[in-house]
């Protein structure tokens, strides 16, 4: 199995989402049980998080279809994304 920087940040993208939506039902389940409006920017913040880390799966697996070929439907979006950050070889 080849390793490589795509499927590293994969990876940890992945625990990535899985870690902060856990925190995302912790407090969301303390701000239910005890109405503590102090958790809601926690609330947020994870909910930043955890959509950081699902939009990095999200390009890296759309570049892993690019570069093998499979790539059925374009996404204008992340074609901008990629031509900007150099990342189209």
């Amino acid at each position: 199995m080849k390793f490589n920087l795509r499927w590293l940040v994969q990876a940890g993208a992945f625990i990535g989402c899985i870690y902060f939506f856990i925190r995302i039902l912790e407090y969301s389940k303390l701000m239910l049980a005890m109405t503590a409006s102090g958790s809601l920017p926690m609330v947020g913040l994870f909910c930043l998080l955890f959509g950081f880390c699902f939009f990095l799966m999200a390009l890296t697996s759309y570049l892993k279809q690019k570069q093998n070929g499979t790539l059925k439907n374009q996404i204008p979006f992340f074609e901008k994304l990629i031509s900007k950050l150099g990342l189209a070889r």
